[in-house]
């Protein structure tokens, strides 16, 4: 195996995990009136250290439409070794 090295440092400017929620556990929620069934996480990591994540859903009644829920979170861990701050 051949190791590369170098003294360039990457920057890495965005990082995203698509999750794909096993029917098991998948749930529902109503947006306007609406109700949905939720089948993906999104988690992106934002450049001031926050995770943001989005459910993602098809209504449950079919048809088209996507549901589309978010929610921001600080991990304290990230705070004091993200670059960008």
């Amino acid at each position: 195996m051949k190791v590369m090295t170098s003294d360039i440092t990457p920057e890495v400017t965005a990082l995203a995990l698509n999750v794909n929620v096993p029917a098991a556990l998948q749930w529902k929620d109503s947006r306007r009136g609406q109700e949905f069934t939720l089948t993906t996480i999104n988690v992106r990591m934002l450049p001031d250290g926050h995770l943001a994540a989005k459910a993602y859903g098809r209504p449950t009644g079919g048809g088209k439409g996507t549901y589309v829920r978010s929610s921001t979170i600080l991990l304290p861990c990230l705070q004091s070794s993200n670059p960008r701050r």
